[in-house]
């Protein structure tokens, strides 16, 4: 598996960050090659839409070091892994009190004209779904070919459903059902379950880039993550998105 790392700077601006960050690398990258290394490090994304986060691979530890040590940097950081919440703590239905959801549809709001994004384990073809769009952000960061629509958990596809599965005479109706839903899955698809920060980041970037405003989150971890944070951040600062996220 490539190894990866977070870079997270204090500023907003993507252009200066690039450079600076493009300067570290270029040094080591020259020094590795000087030395017959197999492997370079090299910025494998940088994220205009997130202009505080870079993705960058096979860095050595040198490197690192330096990276921490720069003033503007507020982290650096590996790529770390979340889990899907699976369970519910409370039962919902539409006619809950608590939901309301029967209420808002009596006065015609079912999602029409909304995008709503969901980051989970992948976005699986199904009779009751419409997707508008697809990403595979761990193939995007680690590589492969696994397709967008492998969902070996098959959670993302169940939180998809919870949200948009169409009014129709095929099970049960998602909360808007009228949304246009966008899906970017972020696991290996080896049904460990395991989410990566690196992934989640970048498919917060594609979903933005998509116009998305409303991203559902539908999983939690132990470890606090400074990029994660940082890009959640971006992406409601400056593209006023919406996080709907699991408790931690």
């Amino acid at each position: 598996m490539k190894k990866i790392h977070l870079v997270t700077f204090k500023h907003h601006n993507q252009g200066m960050n690039k450079t600076k960050l493009e300067n570290h690398v270029s040094k080591h990258a020259a020094n590795a090659v000087s030395k017959g290394l197999a492997k370079c490090p090299n910025i494998k994304s940088d994220l205009p839409n997130l202009p505080s986060v870079f993705i960058i691979e096979d860095a050595e530890n040198a490197l690192l070091d330096e990276l921490r040590k720069d003033p503007d940097v507020v982290a650096v950081t590996e790529d770390i892994l979340y889990k899907p919440d699976m369970a519910q703590s409370t039962e919902w239905s539409h006619g809950s009190n608590f939901m309301v959801i029967n209420d808002y549809r009596t006065r015609g709001y079912t999602g029409a004209g909304v995008k709503v994004g969901i980051i989970d384990s992948g976005c699986a073809n199904h009779e009751d779904l419409v997707w508008a769009g697809r990403y595979n952000a761990y193939t995007a960061v680690y590589g492969g070919t696994t397709p967008a629509s492998a969902d070996f958990l098959g959670h993302g596809t169940a939180v998809a459903g919870i949200i948009a599965a169409k009014n129709n005479s095929v099970g049960y109706q998602g909360v808007a059902p009228d949304v246009s839903l966008y899906g970017v899955k972020v696991d290996a698809n080896n049904g460990k379950g395991g989410f990566n920060s690196s992934a989640i980041i970048k498919g917060v970037e594609w979903l933005v880039s998509q116009g998305v405003k409303i991203i559902n989150c539908s999983f939690s971890g132990d470890l606090y993550d400074p990029a994660l944070e940082a890009a959640f951040r971006n992406a409601h600062d400056i593209h006023n998105v919406l996080f709907i996220d699991s408790s931690p």
